[in-house]
């Protein structure tokens, strides 16, 4: 029983990491990542050899004292969630938000760190909202009968 138990948990774990368009990161009680996804390490700008066995709160010194409060939060039993945030990844200014949940391991309460981008989101937001002033100023121009100047006294 206990194998069947090891086997849909390392299943379910899997299946956990692989969801499409979801970052996200197992933290050991220590501090120290013992594994995370394709879509954490792209939206962190990381490699897997550069963040597997390192300190969560090393790795993002920017945000050290924001995340030390999230964490030990978290490590008391509640799961915390990251505001939207921009960050700078790679000479590229991306939008994201997350949570942060306790995880209990053999040695104490670990860390699931869940992280979305979004960069796509925001951008397509700031258009919608731009949209309707587009409009009127194209029918406003589009329906004119006169003639009109705009000009600039110095």
């Amino acid at each position: 029983m206990a194998a069947e138990h090891e086997l849909a948990s390392a299943v379910l774990t899997d299946l956990l990491f692989e969801e499409p368009g979801v970052g996200r990161c197992l933290v050991a009680p220590d501090g120290s990542v013992l594994r995370a996804n394709g879509e954490w390490l792209r939206a962190t700008g990381s490699s897997l050899d550069d963040v597997l066995g390192a300190n969560i709160i090393e790795l993002f010194p920017e945000t050290r004292d924001m995340a030390l409060a999230m964490h030990a939060r978290a490590r008391a039993g509640h799961r915390v969630a990251v505001p939207r945030h921009a960050q700078r990844i790679q000479g590229r200014e991306t939008w994201w938000e997350g949570s942060i949940a306790p995880v209990p391991m053999e040695n104490g309460t670990g860390l699931l760190i869940t992280a979305r981008e979004l960069t796509a989101a925001v951008e397509g937001l700031a258009a919608e909202a731009k949209r309707p002033s587009e409009e009127r100023y194209r029918t406003l121009f589009t329906n004119m009968t006169e003639g009109f100047a705009l000009g600039e006294v110095i």
